[in-house]
């Protein structure tokens, strides 16, 4: 929420009075879940870039149970 927030503040800084509102509230948010999707990939890939990173220490850390 707080990236859509964000981004609806920076396309409103940097398109000031050439769209309407709605324009510019769809752009905001067409940006804010594609951020939001961008992030939630790389979540969602932290475990496996983990593993990937710890391969070379075993007993360390078991991030794939």
């Amino acid at each position: 929420m707080a990236i859509l927030s964000g981004a609806s503040w920076l396309t409103s800084a940097v398109l000031p009075g050439s769209l309407d509102a709605a324009w510019v509230k769809t752009i905001a948010a067409a940006v804010g879940i594609t951020l939001g999707f961008a992030v939630t990939a790389a979540i969602t890939r932290l475990p496996e870039r983990l593993a990937a990173a710890l391969e070379g220490f075993p007993g360390l850390c078991d991030v794939t149970r």
